[in-house]
């Protein structure tokens, strides 16, 4: 019985982030007159990484948050349900 592959989206985009930083830092020491500007765009690149990751960790901890105020609050209502409160 064969497996399905799982192939994990970061592990693709680390893989993607990898061949962009060398392709960048190969273009960098071949055209030393753009390095600069080579260097800019991978700056940026990254800086946009960066802070979509911070904002997804966010919406990640708050979705947490609200399923451990689910978990706390639903024995509570399952002792009600029991005692026919509800």
């Amino acid at each position: 019985m064969q497996k399905k592959m799982k192939h994990d989206p970061l592990i693709i985009f680390v893989l993607f982030y990898t061949i962009f930083t060398s392709t960048i830092g190969c273009l960098s020491w071949m055209f030393t007159e753009s390095g600069v500007f080579l260097f800019r765009i991978w700056y940026l690149m990254t800086t946009f990484i960066w802070i979509g990751l911070a904002i997804t960790v966010l919406v990640l901890f708050r979705r947490l948050s609200c399923l451990n105020k689910l978990k706390i609050e639903l024995p509570k209502l399952d002792m009600e349900i029991k005692d026919g409160k509800v």
